[in-house]
């Protein structure tokens, strides 16, 4: 028989997975409708000092009440953070045995954001787990700091940081940026510089997003729980959108966006960009919120897809060495029969020998080379 603390965690599992569908159809629904986002962006007050969509219905309820994505959000939202302080505050911080609990006890408390006395209390309750080394510091280490920062004080621990042009951009204030690392040492938190290599997106210790190390914790490797399971709701699609008549995708990675945005604006008219990735930035657009974790790589994926679809070519100009993911994006351009140009020095792959393939001797030359390959086309 299952005892009525695993079901108490079971049932937090779901709901975090319902309110990371609930997240995904929002922030594509924003994506897609810039007016929207702008009005959302105004009210949480981007890119000043941005807050989260879980305070939305206190800034905006109009705008949380008339669209349905927002809407169906705010309700889970509600209704998992009156969960997750129920359970946490009758059964304590999961055993670090049940990786899956713990990961959905932070994801719902880190959105509990309408309860912060609540959540604040129950933060001792999860230091003091910490102690005995039966949580993930980097999840006490995001609590805290959002904790502060909607508070409107500094961080702690620098958990909420983004590297640009290889520099850490923080989203809040640092404490004590001189002694970060000593803060982070404590609790078993890697330096800020160790951290750089992954902070080129939000470092999300939840599920698959956890791909930044730990110091002293390990998730564990027991299997999850059989879970009911939830019926997944298919986010807005991004399929209408226009096909421009001289779209062009450009393919980097994450590390490259920066000088692949500069590319981007290098594009001879009347070439233009295509790739919506290169703006899915946390620093500036609610529709990348900072803490949406998995659920932005997901949108991602798909505005990769679709935008590869709708252009005439791939211009891939991958700096970084490791370039899987701009390998992926050559195999869907070609798979949907789209010319592919890539610029020399680049990583090789195994498309290179393709008819389709292009191989341009510099970046310059693949512009050209697209332009020409792009109006000589349309004449």
């Amino acid at each position: 028989m299952t005892s009525p603390a695993v079901a108490a965690w079971a049932d937090l599992i779901t709901l975090a997975e319902q309110e990371q569908q609930a997240l995904l159809a929002v922030l594509t629904r924003l994506v897609t409708d810039p007016r929207l986002e702008a009005q959302v962006a105004a009210a949480l007050d981007y890119p000043g000092w941005p807050l989260p969509l879980t305070l939305l219905p206190h800034r905006a309820a109009h705008l949380t009440a008339g669209t349905p994505e927002l809407a169906t959000f705010a309700s889970v939202s509600t209704a998992a953070t009156t969960a997750v302080l129920t359970t946490l505050n009758r059964w304590g911080w999961p055993s670090p045995a049940s990786c899956a609990a713990s990961d959905a006890a932070w994801l719902l408390l880190q959105h509990a954001d309408t309860e912060t006395e609540t959540r604040h209390d129950l933060l001792r309750d999860l230091a003091r787990t910490w102690q005995h080394r039966g949580a993930d510091p980097r999840q006490l280490a995001l609590l805290t700091d959002r904790d502060r920062s909607l508070r409107g004080e500094e961080q702690l621990y620098g958990t909420f940081v983004l590297i640009r042009d290889d520099r850490p951009r923080f989203l809040y204030p640092i404490a004590d940026i001189n002694h970060i690392d000593d803060q982070r040492s404590r609790i078993g938190l890697p330096s800020l510089a160790d951290d750089t290599p992954y902070a080129y997106c939000p470092i999300t210790p939840y599920r698959q997003a956890r791909s930044a190390p730990v110091n002293l914790w390990a998730p564990a490797t027991s299997p999850a729980p059989q879970l009911r399971r939830t019926q997944q709701r298919t986010p807005q699609s991004l399929a209408g959108d226009a096909t421009p008549r001289h779209g062009v995708y450009l393919a980097a990675t994450l590390r490259d966006r920066d000088e692949i945005r500069r590319i981007r604006a290098r594009l001879p008219p009347p070439l233009e960009s295509t790739a919506r990735w290169l703006d899915l930035d946390p620093l500036t657009r609610p529709s990348s919120q900072f803490d949406a974790g998995i659920v932005v790589n997901q949108l991602a994926a798909q505005l990769c897809i679709h935008d590869i679809a709708r252009a005439r070519l791939l211009l891939a100009y991958p700096l970084s060495r490791r370039s899987d993911g701009v390998t992926a994006e050559i195999g869907c351009a070609l798979a949907y029969g789209k010319p592919v140009i890539i610029a020399k020095g680049s990583p090789r792959c195994s498309f290179d020998m393709l008819p389709s393939v292009t191989i341009s001797d510099d970046i310059d030359s693949a512009l050209t080379a697209a332009h020409h390959a792009l109006t000589d086309h349309a004449t």
